[in-house]
This record gives C-alpha cells, structure tokens and sequence, in this order.
C-alpha cells in the first residue's frame, strides 16, 4: 500500500493492520487506532500527535522524524523490550 502524505486526521481506524505500506509524511492526529497495528511500514515524517491506541514496531518501521505525544509515545518501548513504571 501507498499512502504517502495522506490526511487520516481524526479518522477512527480500529483493529487494523498495516504491513509494509509507505506512510511517510502521512497525518493521523487525533485519529483513534485502537488495535490498530504498523509493521514494517515508512512512517519518516508521520504526524501521531493526539492520536491514541496505535501499536508501532520500531524495530521493523521507519520512524525517523515522526511526531508523537505524550503519554501515547511510551508505547514505542513495548518493541525494545522496555517499560516504564
């Protein structure tokens, strides 16, 4: 799939998958994606502020310059073995 710079902005995209697909520069503020997973996608320069319920594999997608909040982006640790507490 492509979807570069596509507007997903507030959309509602629940127990998804999306698996090698070019994201890069795509928006999905404030958008719920509940379930909603990303592997091995391009996500450089993607926009999840305000978003909620996405599970990102760092290790197998491009993340480089994408934008996140607090306190979803604790999230991305779950893939590098981490948790906070």
């Amino acid at each position: 799939m492509a979807f570069p710079k596509f507007d997903f902005s507030g959309s509602s995209i629940t127990g998804s998958m999306f698996a090698k697909a070019n994201l890069s520069g795509s928006s999905f503020y404030g958008c719920d994606l509940s379930d909603t997973e990303f592997f091995q996608c391009d996500l450089r320069k993607s926009d999840f502020r305000q978003a909620s319920g996405y599970k990102v594999d760092v290790l197998s997608c491009q993340v480089k310059g994408a934008k996140f909040s607090y306190p979803e982006a604790i999230n991305l640790l779950h893939y590098l073995g981490i948790s906070v507490e």
